[in-house]
């Protein structure tokens, strides 16, 4: 690994205060709030929206068989996607801080 990380499984326990487990994470949230503000004030959901840069497929398995289709993207899907992000990416990493995962040999 590069920097004083032990292993990769480091990065599942924050609370050890590694000061480049910190910064990864720190890094990845500043991304987030970074993809939000430019959804939200640079027109960046009419921008994926107009570039489609990926489609959205979906599929259903039940009683009657495996339905499937895709989803179309919207600007309000965009949105909703782009304000969930830091908010996800906040309570995974409060999950990973509260749970005391042991370390492998």
């Amino acid at each position: 690994m590069i920097g004083r990380v032990p292993n990769v499984w480091s990065f599942f326990r924050p609370k050890d205060g590694n000061p480049y487990v910190l910064a990864w994470f720190g890094s990845v949230f500043a991304c987030a709030l970074y993809f939000t503000f430019w959804v939200f004030f640079l027109g960046g959901a009419e921008k994926v929206v107009v570039l489609k840069p990926f489609e959205v497929k979906w599929h259903r398995t039940g009683f009657r068989g495996t339905t499937s289709g895709t989803v179309d993207l919207t600007v309000g899907r965009v949105k909703l996607f782009a304000a969930a992000g830091p908010i996800w990416i906040a309570f995974c990493t409060y999950l990973m801080y509260m749970v005391d995962a042991p370390l492998p040999k």
